[in-house]
């Protein structure tokens, strides 16, 4: 069985880059969005808030252009899948583009769910607003060298976090600091994770 992960923010130069180990990227497009809406009456049991709605400022939306694929095969060093695809895109946001995000994981295609008689199990993942916002929608084109920096970095790097917890703890708490609110709390928590 294989496991989804839409990632944004970037866009790959190739259709398909296979990263061995049984995963895999591939382009896609879906759009997650999560708009604000304000109801003005308590809902009955079991029943939805009656009308009328308003729109409210705010919400996200995402454009995923990225398919992290990982197989059930790949079990390494105690890391399930939400935990192997946060290495991978976290070693990317480190290694070349800060803006990438996976804001969601699915348990099929994103180019087949929606043709689907069976409703997709649609989780969300990373949503938080981040730090690192570009100048524009677009996403970035990465590199075919940026990827197979990836490609031959993200393996070496589960077997460093297995023998390392240390090293796993410090790279999680610098790439917590992209949803940090206040710079203040990302200074401490970098400088926790370098302690």
């Amino acid at each position: 069985m294989m496991h989804y992960v839409g990632i944004s923010g970037g866009e790959l130069p190739v259709e398909r880059l296979d990263f061995g180990h049984g995963v895999e990227m591939r382009r896609t497009y879906a759009h997650l969005m999560s708009p604000c809406v304000m109801a003005f009456s308590p809902a009955e049991q079991g029943k939805p808030h009656p009308a009328p709605w308003r729109a409210a400022k705010g919400g996200f939306s995402f454009d995923i252009t990225i398919e992290l694929r990982i197989g059930d095969g790949y079990q390494r060093g105690g890391f399930n899948i939400t935990e192997t695809a946060t290495l991978i895109v976290a070693l990317a946001r480190l290694g070349f583009t800060p803006y990438l995000a996976a804001p969601v994981t699915i348990d099929m295609p994103f180019s087949e769910a929606a043709q689907s008689k069976v409703e997709p199990t649609i989780t969300p993942l990373e949503i938080q607003s981040h730090n690192f916002l570009k100048g524009n929608d677009r996403p970035e084109e990465l590199s075919l060298d940026e990827l197979n920096w990836l490609k031959d970095t993200w393996h070496p790097l589960t077997e460093l976090v297995q023998t390392n917890p240390q090293f796993l703890a410090a790279l999680l708490a610098w790439d917590s600091c992209r949803v940090r609110m206040r710079a203040s709390q990302s200074m401490l928590t970098i400088w926790a994770a370098l302690e």
